[in-house]
Order: structure tokens, then C-alpha cells, then sequence
């Protein structure tokens, strides 16, 4: 029998109101997470979903981690990178994610920021953990931090879906983490309702460094949630370095593909 996935604002809505009495729900599909349904690696997902994530493995692009459809577009020159970073090359130094940005990952996400579901922060962050040292050497981060929400958003949410995600991979992974290391301090609108060049202007100029003392000579690690054109995370980045940081690591859970 086909499951029925649920409005995300439902589900968020209805996961608070109904974990106050019965066992959690899905958070990607909504069934009920009862002691006969199988559960996933992540807490809040059941089996059935967890199973349909797309994990994101190379060939991608060395810079962007963008996945290329055959091994061939690396196997003459492993540092080919795609059309995008060779146009615009990034100022991060390399980003990867978890996993493609839809199907179940997707609903997860969409339910965690848009159904008001913080507790997922701590589970999502562990995914990012688990799936650390495939992209990343524990050795090669300084420091962990995020990037910041507005001050409106923030409001609207409750929480900075980004911070969770951040403080939940370095506890998982030993890790010093940071929140806030810059501030956001214009927000032109959300980044999902632009086209591509649009979302790099409307970006620039968004972030300024709180605490140069803090990222000089290290090496940054940036989370975000989902990582679609990179336009926020190389700005972040450009701030990063011109305050003094050596490298800047960008870590998402989900990306366009």
C-alpha cells in the first residue's frame, strides 16, 4: 500500500501537537513511528524513507561537489571542474553534502525548517557525522560554524536550522564549533525565489565578520542545509578569508543536482 506523504506544514504542526501523547512520526512521510514500524538510522525517519535517500558519492566536482554523471570527467584530469566553478570559480575551497535534494532527504529538510521541528537538528547533524570523513579529515578543521540566518527568519522559525545542524555533526565528531562567527546584516529576500545570477547579487555585501581573532590561520567549516548555486556559501567564504582564515570547507546536507 502506497503511503501518503503529507503536506510538510501538517506534519510539523501536527508531530508537536501528537508527540505530546503518541510515539514520533516520520518526518519525511508522517507514519506513525509505532514500536511495528521500522525505523531508520536517523530516529525521526522510518525504514521505508531512510531507504530512499540518494547519498551523494564521486565523481563530483572537485571544487563544488556537484556529481558528474560518468567517471570519465576526472579520470584524464582529477581537478576538472564543472561549467559552473570554471565560469565562476567559488571562494570556498571545496563544499560537499550528504546527499541529492529530494525525495525523502528533501521532505526531511522542508519539515525540520518550515514544520517547526528543531529536535530533528540533533539526528540531521549526526547524519553529517556519519558521512564526515568521506569528504572531510577531521585533522584539516579548526573550527565549525554555520551559515547564519536573518534576523527575520529567525524570528518567523525559532531556531537557526544551520547552527543545529552544526552543533550536532561537531559533537558527534569532536569538533570545536562556533556559532555565529559573522552576523548577516542584509537580507534580500529568500534565495529560492531567485534565479541564478540573481542569487549572487543578492548576497553580496550579506555578512560581515564579528571576531577576525577567531578564524585567522584556521581552517573553517561551513554548514548549511542545503546547497543549491553556492552564491551564499562563497560569500560567507570571501568574508572568511578576508578576515584571515586559511581555508573555507563548505558541508551541506543536501544539494541540487
Amino acid at each position: 500500500m502506497r503511503k501518503v506523504r503529507w503536506p510538510y506544514q501538517v506534519r510539523g504542526f501536527l508531530a508537536g501537537a501528537l508527540n505530546l501523547f503518541l510515539p514520533s512520526s516520520c518526518a519525511a512521510c508522517g507514519v506513525s513511528l509505532t514500536p511495528g514500524v521500522a525505523r531508520g538510522e536517523i530516529p525521526r525517519l522510518c525504514a521505508s524513507c531512510w531507504a530512499e535517500i540518494s547519498i551523494l558519492h564521486p565523481p563530483f566536482c572537485p571544487k563544488c561537489g556537484r556529481p558528474f554523471g560518468s567517471e570519465a570527467a576526472l579520470s584524464d584530469s582529477p581537478e576538472h571542474r564543472c561549467g559552473d566553478c570554471r565560469l565562476r570559480e567559488p571562494h570556498f575551497d571545496a563544499a560537499r553534502a550528504v546527499g541529492a535534494y529530494k525525495g525523502a532527504l528533501r521532505e526531511t529538510i522542508h519539515t525540520y525548517k518550515y514544520g517547526n521541528v528543531s529536535a530533528l537538528g540533533a539526528s540531521l547533524g549526526g547524519l553529517l557525522a556519519d558521512r564526515f570523513g568521506e569528504h572531510f579529515g577531521k585533522d584539516a578543521i579548526d573550527l565549525v560554524t554555520h551559515v547564519p540566518l536573518s534576523p527575520q527568519r529567525w524570528r518567523e522559525r525559532g531556531f537557526d536550522q544551520a547552527w543545529l545542524l552544526a552543533r550536532g555533526l561537531a559533537r558527534r565528531s569532536g569538533l570545536r564549533a562556533r556559532a555565529y562567527v559573522l552576523d548577516r546584516i542584509r537580507w534580500g529576500g529568500p534565495q529560492t525565489e531567485l534565479k541564478e545570477e540573481a542569487r549572487w547579487r543578492n548576497v553580496r555585501g550579506a555578512f560581515v565578520l564579528k571576531a577576525p581573532s577567531l578564524v585567522q590561520s584556521k581552517r573553517i567549516l561551513v554548514v548549511d542545509d542545503v546547497l543549491t548555486t553556492g552564491a551564499t556559501a562563497s560569500e560567507y567564504a570571501k568574508v572568511l578569508k578576508g578576515g584571515g582564515a586559511e581555508a573555507v570547507y563548505v558541508y551541506a546536507l543536501a544539494r541540487t543536482t
